[in-house]
């Protein structure tokens, strides 16, 4: 019996050894990621590296700024909870869907052009009128 739990413990200090491993390589991941897409909307710190052209429409790019902020910030928060064991995990689920939600919206725009950045900017525009109400909008 002695042995088998030696053994138990063994594969469980792997596989927590294997799981960090895995972590520092999506936070590493994400780095990148986020510094790529620094560079794609204009960021002032990614200058150097882009040079004076961007190869996005500017409607493309002002539709895809927000919706790339909120999925990094998404996923950085996915991996801080996700680094805790037990029952947050559970909570990392809506996170993800949150997450692959914001990504295929963001490829769809990128993908389709104009005229779905036009789309979106005005979806964004109504939801906002409609929750702030008009009085934000009409100060004259």
């Amino acid at each position: 019996m002695g042995k088998k739990k030696a053994n138990q413990a063994k594969l469980d200090k792997d596989a927590a050894h294997c799981i960090k491993e895995q972590i520092a390589i999506i936070q590493r991941y994400l780095k990148q990621t986020d510094f790529i897409i620094a560079i794609l909307i204009k960021l002032d710190f990614a200058k150097d590296f882009r040079g004076n052209n961007s190869p996005i429409d500017d409607d493309i790019e002002f539709s895809v700024q927000n919706l790339i902020l909120g999925l990094g910030i998404s996923t950085n928060s996915l991996c801080i909870l996700s680094s805790n064991p037990g029952l947050p995990t559970r909570d990392c689920y809506p996170l993800a869907r949150t997450i692959l939600e914001t990504a295929v919206n963001i490829c769809y725009i990128l993908a389709a052009g104009v005229e779905a950045a036009k789309n979106a900017i005005d979806h964004a525009n109504q939801k906002a009128y409609k929750r702030l109400g008009p009085n934000v909008f009409n100060r004259g």
